[in-house]
């Protein structure tokens, strides 16, 4: 989550405001399940609208950023528009994460190719 937050602040989700209160519920083990559920329902009320629009949206948050990069600032689109930058951002998102995962094997190679050869 902080990789996304570095990428667009604005979606950092666990704001340091709310990480006390949400690490309290989330390790609290005497809380019973109706003060567990009425602490994560006000947790809910108190994200703002922007945490809540990837939801909203059927998308990730990473998905979101890439959606919002190719759409803003931009032209109103129709609604089968909006589906198809959706559907382009989700694919775009698959084929980096497919390169990070290439390129992070390459690294490794390389490390492992470059290591000095000990000798006895």
């Amino acid at each position: 989550m902080a990789g996304i937050a570095s990428v667009d602040p604005r979606r950092y989700v666990v704001s340091s405001k709310r990480r006390p209160r949400f690490q309290r519920i989330t390790e609290a083990e005497s809380l019973n399940i109706e003060q567990l559920f009425n602490e994560l329902i006000e947790l809910s009320r108190s994200l703002s609208e922007e945490q809540h629009r990837h939801v909203r949206e059927h998308m990730t948050e990473e998905e979101l950023v890439i959606f919002d990069i190719s759409t803003r600032p931009g032209p109103d689109l129709s609604a089968d528009e909006r589906a198809e930058v959706k559907k382009g951002a989700k694919q775009l998102l698959e084929r980096l994460k497919e390169l990070l995962a290439h390129i992070s094997v390459v690294i490794s190679s390389l490390r492992t190719a470059i290591r000095p050869c000990s000798t006895p």
